[in-house]
Formats: structure tokens, C-alpha cells, sequence
């Protein structure tokens, strides 16, 4: 059973009334044109024939026949036209024929309100010349001033009717639209929610199909068509929609009769066949009928007045709403009484009635809507309120005042075959003292799953007791109840074997074999018995696992319900010492920046969120893996790898579903796959490399998963390698400066030098700075690098001095960590007292990037070592994104222009210009500037016509040991 409210109407309300408001608004417009523009009507002709008929001969009430002389005008395209509503008309020109209407030739372009529109065409031989008119049969009567007679163009007469039958579709088609809207929606209502006010929103849509048609004359067949055939079938759905405001009508007086389809569809038939005999008997047109649909709307405006003034009576209306339809129902009355009482009321009279008509329709459609919206909302918070008192609100099951209601229900029915299922959770209460009713919810709540995903749709699930379930299926025989508990216990199974806390259940069967059928009590009683049995066969088989409550916490984690991490290191290594094939893979998952989850939203709202990654888990896993929850956010499963993309393909499906409620707070996972290759690695080694995979795509955005691969497994080996040998590297000292020098812009003398690092093992193999100097500055081991290399720098330039020679200042690189640690310019500054070094003999190079990143914090190193003698130098300037006001707030003492940025800058004239004004610029503020990795003639040309201060690349020097440098500085002295 579902407690979930009732879905709403897809059809909103507020919809509704603004498409009925445009429709009444368009039908208004099209209709008050069409007929105040005279559309329907030619307009007065130049010359009209009113005036001068003589009467020939009339037979009582049959034949009449008048002549006239036509005016002297150009009567070629022209035509005579007139309004009749005779049986048959004959037009001479001297006794010629030459128009004919009647049953022989339909040649009249259409109706109005029961008359025929006759055109005769004239031709240029008939001006002036005598014409006469035959009436046979039935007109208005025998003076011939009944008669208007108009002469106009007849293009112009052919344009005014498209004109009109442009609005007659157009409010048809736009008004039948709306309609259907209104009509899906009491469908809609019909079916889903079964309330009276259902049948009063669909006739109520009738009427308005019915209003529609009558407001557009139901005769669109002779204004467009001009075929009989086409005209009887718009008719026959004329009288179909017609019959609608009769049948609403029987069914407003006679409630009970509206309930009654069988009722309501003989009345709607029999006016149908009555309407339409009338019209083949030549007795009455749709319109002659339009006064029935009047009065018929006017009744059942004022039974709606009267509901809800009843409503209003019950303190549960809308008083607004009921004065409204009051005044509109009373307006409706007057124009109807206006109309009937004066029927020679002008023409906007008629179309008056008709929109106030269709507005009365379109109000009381609206109103029934009202009544069943309310209804279904009250209907629907009933349901709702009777779902929560027959539902188990931990599982969403039937709870036990269900179950007894569906046993009285079943014994007021004809018997039926059933089979009934009684279940009972063994583990439950060793669950609950070990490790918590939570996680025993939790494991009920499984259970539940369980069966759901058994049964499917076969099976009614109730909670009967704390531990107990029942299973009903209606219409299975043996056969469906053996095939139904196979796939319970195989879905039992499966859960299992994803990990966490066991389901262990003692099922009872009892099906109903006897022809008359047998109770659902005795049912029940029966299958309890089998289940005790069961019970009782496991306990003395020592199925029943008694695990005790240090190996249940073990086993099972309290927080998620799953396994351990070491309990899945164990499985993995059954499941893959099993021997039973196929390609597995690891995969380790967790949250990015849980930690800051945890703080901003407190530890409960983060243990919510681990168990919505359990569940990702368990979808993972399903339905031949397993998974487990490691420590903190870290989660973990084994699953086939026979077809990677489908396990991609569920990483991203699960990955979006665990993304969209946390959406806003940015919450990504980060997956490491390991696809298991050789099984003779330990389990922990595997799960390692899962992990290292996970790891090398923490924090970014845009990668869900990465598979691991041999060369990161290589590279992570390497780092440790050279973490681990770095200390014994200091001590031996295998890490040697290596310099650069710096040349004056003539390109001879040496005016300074770069000290670079390298790392020289025992067996001669080098490995290049690249390699460790990013891993030693996460890890922290760079401070102490940096240390070393300053000291050995001081010592050389000490011994220089001593020795008499030339020392050109030397710059050493130092790591942004610097500045974070307490007194790092003092360890420096002692390093050189102790080497009795001048400052001036050293210089302190920070990369640009440490600058911009931390602008704060390094301006105060860098006023640190300012003030402890020492001069600073901005490394790579060009490869950051600093600015001009950064670099204001610097206060440094050398900048070097990176090589990369060099190299792209000499590529344009705009980058050549730039540097022009960089060294311009560091000129006037008195900071001295170095080119690095100048490698090209022009390069070194172009920097020292523009004022560089020093040059370094190889195109000068390479980088050299300290013993070729010493020789390089002697050579350079002599």
C-alpha cells in the first residue's frame, strides 16, 4: 500500500480558466464582426430594387410571383440577391429562365436563422430589362416589403462570405479546442477520482460543444460545401451536440439518472434520432432549435446557482464566485426575455443573447470544475488520510489493520484461489541488542525490499507483527506459489551476498486447493503453523546462526547496515580463492570535502548522507557483488567486470542520482577502479590500487572515475622510493648545486648565477629536479632541501672570498613553505652569519606563483628577508597571471622573465612590445631585471638594446657543476 498523496490534475485549474477566457474572448470578437459587419449579408448595393415590385399571381400560401424593372445600369458581374425562406424560387429575365433553387439545383450560398440566401447572377443584356421572382412553397408572407433586394458586385458578395466563413471556423475550431481541454480534464476526474461532481464537469463540457456549434448557425456545409451530403452529416452532429443540454438537463433534475450511463445514453439517443427526423421531415434546422438549448442552459445555470448557495449555506463556498454566477444567471434571464418577447429586436439583439448564452455555458463548466477540484482535494486528503491509517509507516507496507480488513473483504467475496505467505525475521532481536534498533529497522526495511522485488505486482505485502510479514496471491495454485517462493528465497540469497546485516527468515506456505474455497483465516493459521515447523527444522539442522555479539559487530556496521572493510577483504578473497571465474574489479568511492559537510550541517545530517551512499552501494553491487563501509566516507565494492561499460554506465547513472537532491551544495563523488588482473596480490594490494585511483582524481570536477593503470602504480612506487631515500641523501650528500650563470648584456663578463638543484645517487644515475621537487614540497621535505642547498651555496661563496676570487652573487631557490614557517628568514639569516657571508653575496628566488597565490602572506616574508639583508627575486615572472597592482604591493629586488613567456612574446610584434615595456618599467622603479632561457642571437640582440639587466640560458652557459663553474669564473678573470 502507498501513503503517498493523490497526483494532481495535470490539467491546472488556473489554465483552464485563462483558455475558457480567450476562447469566449475570441467567439465575442469573431461572432459581433461577422454579424455587425453585416458578413453574413452583402453590403447595400449601388442600386436597390425595394421599391416598385408588382404582384402577378399568388396561390394562397404556395406560389407567388413578382416582377420588377431592372435599373439601367452595368449589370455584367453583378448579381440580385435576397433573403427567403421559400421552398423553391425561379428568377426570368423576359421570361427567360435563369436562376432556379429547389430540389433540382441547390445553388443558395447558405442560411440565416431559417432563410435562404438566393444570388442571382446578372449579365450586361439585362440592364434595364424586366425581371421577375417565383416563389413556390412557404415565405414569410404575401407583402412583398417582406422581401430585400440588394444588387452588388458579386466578387464582392463571394469576399464577405469567406469573410464569414472564416469566422464561423475559426470560432468553431478555436471553441472545439477548448472544449476537448475542458473534456480530458473531467476524464481525468472521471477516472481517477470517481466523484459526482465528475459528471457534471463532463455534461457540463457538452453543453459547451453544443453552445458552439449553435453559435455558428450548424450549417457550414452550404457556405463552404455546397453538397447535401456534407450538409445532413454537419447536421447529424449538429443534433448530436444538441441533445447534450437535454440530457445535462434530466441529469441535473434526476442526480440518479446521471449515474446512470444506460439511462443517459437512450435519452441522448432518442433526442438525436427525434432532432434529426424533424430535420429530414424539413419540420426544423439546428437553429429553429436554438430557443430549446436556451432554456435548457437557463435551468441548469439556476440549479448550479442553487448547489452553491448551498454551499455558501455550509461555510464551504466562495461568495464572490456564487454573486457572480447570481448576477450572470440573472442577466442570462433578462436578454432571453428580451429576445423572446421582442422578436423584431435588432440583429446585435440576437448576437447578444448568443455570447451571454456561451458565457453562461463557459461559467458553468468553470463552477463544475470548482466543485470537482474541491471534491477531489477533499477526496484526496481522505484517501490519503485512510492510506496512513492502513500503512506501516517504517516499510509502506499494509500494516495489520490492512491485512484485517483485506480478511473481512475476502470473506464477503466469492471464493477465489489463493496462496498465502507468513514470514518471520530469526535474526531480529540479536540485531536489535548488538548493534541497535536502527539497524534492525533497517533490516526490516530490507526485508521489505525484499519481498517487493520477489512478488513484483503478484504479491499484497502486509506487516502483521514486529517481525512477522504476510504475503497474499490472488489467483495462484501451487505451482505459482512454489515458483514465488523459489524467487523469494533466490532474492534473499542475493541480498546476502551484498554484505551487511544478514536476512535470515522462516517462511510458511499454505495455498488454496479445495473447489470451494478456503477461508483466508485458515489460510493465515495454516501458514503460521508451517512457518513454526520450518522454524523448528532449522533450529534442529543448527541453521539458524547464533553469532555472537562481538562477530555481529564485526560482520555488520552499525551506521549503514553493511559489511566492514575487513569483512570485505575476506569476502573478496573467498569469492577470488573460489575459483569460480569471470573478471572482477574494486572499486573505492567517497564524498569530496565530507569533512566540510560535517561541519557546516552537523554529524547527523552527515550520517544521513552515508547511508544514502550505502544504498549507491548496494546498486553498484547488485546482484552478484558485494560492498562494504570503510572509515569516514570511504566505501567499497566488488563487482563483475565482465562488460566495463555497463559498470561505467551504472557508476554514472547512481553518481547522477546521488548528485541531483545535494545539487546546490556540490556534493561529487571521486571512483577508483581496480580491474582485478592477477589474482596472486593480496587483497589489501588491490584494494590499494583501487585506491590510489580514487586518489588521483580527488577534487576534480570534472572526472567521475578513473581506472588504474601500471604507470601510475610505477610513478606512486617512484615517489615512495625517493621520499624514503631524501634524508639519507642529505646526509651523504648527493643533492649538489649546480650553476647557471648570469652574463652582462655584452654577453662576457658574469654579473651573478642561478644555484640549481640535482640529485646525484651512489651509482652515478641523476635524477633530474622535475621528478622530486613537487613531491618533496607536498610532502614537506623541500624545507629541509632548501636549507641544505643555502648552506652548501654560503660555503662555496665563502671559500671564494677567502681564496681571494671573484664572487659574483648567487640566487637559491626557495619553496612558498617558507613563509609559513615560524621565523624561516632568522634559520636563513643564521646560515649566513655562520658562514660569515655578506648578504649581497646571495640571493632569495621565489616563483611568481607563490607570489600570486598568497600575496599576502609572502609580502611579509619577503619584508622578512628584506630585513634581514637579503635581496629577492621574482622567478618566472610571465608563467602566472599576476598584474601590475600585484606586483606594486611586491616589494622585490630582481625580476626574471620565464623562458616560456620570452619564447611566446619574441613569436609577435605586440609581444615584443611588451617586454619593451616591462624592462622600461622595471628600469624606472629601480628593479633590476633577468632573461631565462635565452636561447636565440636576436633574442640576446633585442634584451640588450632595451636595457636587461643580465642574461641566462644556454645559449650563453648551460647549467654546470660547481667545479666547471669555478673553471668557467677563472677563464672569464683572465
Amino acid at each position: 500500500m502507498n501513503s503517498s498523496p493523490p497526483k494532481r490534475s495535470p490539467f491546472l485549474p488556473w489554465m483552464l480558466v485563462a483558455a475558457c477566457l480567450v476562447a469566449f474572448g475570441l467567439a465575442a470578437y469573431g461572432g459581433y464582426t461577422a454579424r455587425m459587419s453585416d458578413s453574413y449579408l452583402p453590403p447595400a448595393a449601388p442600386a436597390t430594387l425595394n421599391e416598385g415590385w408588382t404582384v402577378i399571381t399568388e396561390d394562397g400560401a404556395r406560389t407567388l410571383i413578382i416582377e420588377n424593372t431592372l435599373p439601367a445600369i452595368d449589370c455584367s458581374d453583378t448579381v440580385l440577391a435576397f433573403l427567403t425562406r421559400s421552398e423553391g424560387i425561379i428568377a426570368r429575365v423576359n421570361d427567360q429562365e435563369i436562376y432556379r433553387y429547389g430540389t433540382e439545383s441547390e445553388t443558395a450560398l447558405g442560411r440565416y436563422w431559417g432563410s435562404v440566401w438566393c444570388m442571382v447572377p446578372l449579365d450586361e443584356s439585362y440592364a434595364g430589362q424586366r425581371v421577375s421572382l417565383e416563389f413556390i412553397g412557404r415565405y414569410s408572407n404575401s407583402a412583398t416589403d417582406s422581401f430585400t433586394f440588394y444588387l452588388d458586385e458579386r466578387s464582392a458578395v463571394v469576399f464577405h462570405i469567406l469573410v464569414a466563413n472564416f469566422f464561423l471556423l475559426s470560432n468553431c475550431l478555436i471553441c472545439l479546442m477548448i472544449a476537448l481541454c475542458l473534456l480530458a480534464s473531467a476524464a481525468h476526474h472521471a477516472i481517477l477520482r470517481r466523484t459526482d461532481s465528475a459528471a457534471r464537469l463532463y455534461l457540463g463540457t457538452l453543453v459547451l460543444l453544443a453552445s458552439v456549434w449553435g453559435f455558428t448557425e450548424m450549417n457550414l456545409s452550404q457556405l463552404v460545401f455546397h453538397q447535401k451530403a456534407v450538409g445532413y452529416l454537419l447536421n447529424f452532429v449538429s443534433f448530436f451536440l444538441l441533445g447534450a443540454p437535454f440530457s445535462l438537463l434530466l441529469g441535473e433534475l434526476l442526480p440518479r439518472f446521471a449515474r446512470r450511463f444506460r439511462a443517459f445514453a437512450i435519452a441522448f439517443i432518442a433526442f438525436f434520432l427525434i432532432t434529426t427526423a424533424l430535420y429530414m421531415a424539413g419540420i426544423a434546422s439546428p437553429t429553429d432549435l436554438l430557443p430549446v438549448e436556451h432554456i435548457m442552459v437557463a435551468l441548469v445555470t439556476l440549479d448550479s446557482v442553487a448547489v452553491y448557495v448551498r454551499q455558501l449555506r455550509d461555510k464551504r463556498g466562495n461568495p464572490a464566485l456564487s454573486t457572480g454566477l447570481a448576477v450572470f444567471a440573472a442577466l442570462a434571464f433578462a436578454v432571453l426575455v428580451w429576445h423572446y418577447v421582442a422578436p423584431r429586436a435588432r440583429i446585435w439583439i440576437l448576437s447578444f443573447t448568443d455570447l451571454i448564452m456561451i458565457g453562461a455555458d463557459i461559467l458553468i463548466v468553470l463552477f463544475h470544475m470548482a466543485i470537482a477540484r474541491q471534491g477531489a482535494r477533499d477526496a484526496g486528503r481522505a484517501q490519503m488520510f485512510q492510506r496512513q491509517a492502513y500503512t506501516d509507516a517504517m516499510t509502506g507496507a499494509g500494516n495489520r489493520a490492512a491485512f484485517e480488513m483485506r480478511m473481512e473483504m475476502a470473506a464477503n467475496q466469492p471464493p477465489e484461489q489463493r496462496a498465502l505467505f507468513m514470514l518471520d525475521l530469526n535474526n531480529l532481536k540479536s540485531v536489535n541488542d548488538t548493534l541497535g534498533h536502527e539497524t534492525g529497522d533497517q533490516l526490516i526495511r530490507c526485508l521489505v525490499e525484499v519481498l517487493r522485488e520477489a512478488f513484483g505486482r503478484d504479491g499484497e505485502i502486509y506487516r502483521y507483527g514486529g517481525d512477522e510479514f504476510v504475503v497474499v496471491m490472488e489467483g495462484a495454485d501451487q505451482a505459482r506459489a512454489t515458483q514465488a517462493r523459489n524467487a523469494l528465497e533466490r532474492a534473499i540469497d542475493s541480498h546476502n551476498r551484498r554484505g551487511g546485516c544478514a536476512i535470515d527468515t522462516a517462511i510458511g506456505l499454505a495455498v488454496d486447493t479445495s473447489a470451494s474455497g478456503t477461508p483466508i483465516r485458515k489460510l493465515l493459521h495454516e501458514a503460521d503453523a508451517n512457518m513454526y515447523a520450518a522454524k523448528q527444522r532449522q533450529k534442529k539442522a543448527n541453521a539458524l546462526p547464533h553469532m555472537p555479539p562481538r562477530a555481529l559487530r564485526l560482520q555488520v556496521d552499525p551506521l549503514t547496515g553493511l559489511m566492514p572493510f575487513p569483512a570485505f577483504r575476506q569476502r573478496v578473497f573467498e569469492r577470488l580463492s573460489s575459483g569460480s571465474g569471470g573478471a572482477y574489479a574494486i572499486l573505492s568511492f567517497d564524498v569530496n570535502h565530507f569533512d566540510g559537510y560535517n561541519r557546516l550541517f552537523g554529524w547527523e545530517a552527515g550520517d544521513q548522507l552515508l547511508k544514502r551512499m550505502a544504498e549507491l552501494a548496494l546498486a553498484l553491487c547488485a546482484p552478484d557483488g558485494f560492498c562494504a563501509h570503510g572509515d569516514a566516507d570511504s566505501f567499497w565494492a566488488f563487482v563483475p567486470f565482465d562488460e566495463p561499460e555497463a559498470v561505467f554506465r551504472c557508476i554514472r547513472e547512481q553518481a547522477q542520482n546521488f548528485h541531483a537532491p545535494w545539487e546546490e551544495l556540490h556534493l561529487f563523488l571521486s571512483f577508483g577502479i581496480y580491474a582485478v588482473d592477477d589474482v596472486r596480490l593480496t587483497v589489501s594490494e588491490m584494494c590499494h590500487r583501487a585506491d590510489l585511483a580514487k586518489r588521483s582524481i580527488k577534487g576534480r570536477f570534472d572526472q567521475l572515475y578513473a581506472l588504474y593503470d601500471s604507470a601510475q602504480h610505477e610513478r606512486q612506487t617512484l615517489n615512495a622510493r625517493l621520499l624514503g631515500y631524501m634524508q639519507s641523501g642529505l646526509a651523504k650528500e648527493e643533492f649538489a648545486p649546480y650553476y647557471q650563470p648570469w652574463f652582462a648584456p655584452d654577453g662576457v663578463r658574469i654579473v651573478g648565477a642561478e644555484a640549481l638543484v640535482r640529485w646525484k645517487h651512489d651509482d652515478g644515475t641523476l635524477t633530474p629536479p622535475n621528478d622530486f621537487i613537487e613531491l618533496f614540497e607536498k610532502s614537506g621535505l623541500l624545507l629541509s632541501l632548501d636549507l641544505y642547498m643555502f648552506e652548501r651555496v654560503c660555503h662555496a661563496q665563502r671559500k671564494r672570498l677567502d681564496r681571494g676570487l671573484a664572487c659574483p652573487p648567487v640566487s637559491v631557490n626557495l619553496s612558498r613553505l617558507h613563509a609559513y614557517t615560524p621565523g624561516g628568514a632568522a634559520e636563513f639569516r643564521a646560515i649566513l652569519d655562520r658562514c660569515q657571508l655578506p648578504p649581497q653575496m646571495v640571493c632569495m628566488e621565489l616563483t611568481e606563483t607563490a607570489f600570486i597565490s598568497e600575496t599576502g602572506r609572502m609580502a611579509t616574508f619577503v619584508e622578512e628577508l628584506r630585513a634581514a639583508g637579503f635581496r629577492v627575486a621574482m622567478d618566472d615572472f610571465g608563467s602566472g597571471q599576476s598584474s601590475l597592482s600585484q606586483l606594486s604591493q611586491l616589494n622585490v629586488d630582481i625580476i626574471k622573465f620565464d623562458r616560456a613567456f620570452l619564447l611566446e612574446s619574441f613569436s609577435s610584434k605586440l609581444g615584443r612590445v611588451l617586454i619593451e615595456s616591462m624592462l622600461l618599467i622595471c628600469q624606472r622603479h629601480g628593479i633590476k631585471t633577468v632573461a631565462e632561457g635565452v636561447e636565440r642571437p636576436d633574442q640576446l640582440a633585442f634584451l640588450r638594446e632595451h636595457g636587461c639587466d643580465a642574461i641566462q640560458g644556454d645559449l650563453l652557459a648551460p647549467a654546470m657543476p660547481a667545479e666547471a663553474y669555478e673553471q668557467l669564473l677563472a677563464q672569464r678573470e683572465t
